[in-house]
């Protein structure tokens, strides 16, 4: 991750698990909700798809994102005097925030472990043949990253550490001609979760010093968006399979939808409405009896 000098930047500003837009920025966009129109097919599988994950939810992760809401404001303390991770931005494109493991390719440790042959490997070093990981590139993730760049300003953004995120751009962009940014788990909030600690980390988008109203992530993992939920679109984990289609019907709901509107958080709310969805799951959890706490690092 390069390091900038954004002493001009604008301040920081974060959003509540429960937070709703204003009533200034309903108002100003009331003209998407004045109207009643159908649904493509592509969008309503995608709406169903989604409220499949949101039910898909495991202990870990509703547990995530019920400490992560109740300990808020002092995760938006944070961000006071903080810069952003970004640079300035010299265009006025949208910023498109892409997560990497099981977004856009998978990684595993062990080739021998029945996996079809790798597109990628990635050795200890230059010169030996020790495999620390291999992995297969979601279909389509090269095709989709250059149609994006074209629209979009295009970060990747995981909880991976920083080292593991440049070496695989080499793979997905190598002369760096789509991706603008790569941020790694030094950019990410860490949380420990249960009496194991196991670590979890959250994306904070209003630590990137963009307009909120023109930056939405992609990510499988729910959680890591928890602090920015009218900015999420959720994707379903890539694990390899071969028929997998889902960058195809992103860039198709992305056309339709976000590319073309002053502010994509509405568009996201009337097509997933997830605060909702996550709160109700969430709330089932609880009654359940399931509970699981949340350690600050």
């Amino acid at each position: 991750m390069d390091k900038h000098d954004n002493t001009n930047s604008p301040a920081l500003k974060s959003e509540n698990f429960d937070d709703t837009l204003s009533c200034s920025e309903f108002a100003s966009t009331a003209s998407f909700y004045s109207e009643e129109t159908p649904l493509r097919e592509g969008s309503l599988e995608t709406t169903i798809k989604v409220e499949s994950l949101v039910e898909q939810l495991d202990d870990y992760e509703c547990s995530t994102l019920d400490s992560l809401n109740a300990r808020w404001p002092s995760i938006r303390a944070r961000l006071k005097g903080m810069k952003p991770h970004l640079p300035k931005k010299a265009d006025d494109k949208p910023t498109l925030v892409l997560d990497l493991d099981e977004t856009l390719l998978h990684t595993y440790r062990d080739v021998n472990a029945g996996h079809s042959e790798p597109d990628y490997i990635i050795y200890a070093s230059e010169n030996t043949n020790q495999i620390i990981t291999a992995g297969t590139l979601r279909p389509g993730v090269k095709k989709f990253l250059k149609w994006a760049s074209e629209i979009f300003e295009v970060v990747v953004w995981t909880a991976g550490d920083d080292d593991y995120a440049a070496t695989v751009m080499n793979i997905l962009d190598a002369d760096r001609q789509y991706i603008s940014h790569v941020l790694g788990r030094s950019a990410c909030i860490q949380t420990r979760v249960g009496s194991n600690g196991e670590c979890m980390y959250v994306k904070d988008l209003c630590a990137l010093g963009r307009d909120l109203s023109r930056t939405f992530m992609v990510d499988n993992a729910p959680h890591a968006a928890t602090l920015n939920l009218s900015n999420l679109i959720p994707i379903e984990a890539y694990y390899g399979e071969t028929t997998d289609h889902e960058l195809e019907q992103l860039r198709q709901f992305l056309e339709s939808k976000l590319t073309h509107r002053k502010d994509m958080r509405i568009i996201l709310h009337r097509q997933f409405n997830l605060k909702r969805k996550l709160r109700q799951r969430i709330n089932d959890w609880k009654h359940a009896g399931v509970s699981l706490t949340l350690q600050p690092r």
